[in-house]
């Protein structure tokens, strides 16, 4: 229950973050979440596009994100 809540106000406070920065890639790294997890904080901050590598161990993981209209 911990961890959940912990997710939750790292998703809110990344979506909050994401919604005044506007970037069009969002980078995580050494996160150490499942791909589960990964997944909801992509689609919370509204970047369903991505890769996601699960941590392991004691490394981290990686999920660079992508929004829908990504321009370069």
């Amino acid at each position: 229950m911990v961890q959940e809540l912990g997710i939750s106000c790292s998703a809110r406070a990344l979506h909050d973050l994401v919604k005044r920065e506007v970037p069009q890639l969002v980078f995580l790294m050494e996160a150490r979440l499942s791909s589960f997890e990964f997944e909801y904080i992509k689609r919370r901050i509204g970047f369903p596009l991505g890769l996601i590598v699960d941590s392991s161990g004691k490394a981290g993981g990686i999920g660079p994100a992508m929004a829908k209209k990504f321009s370069h």
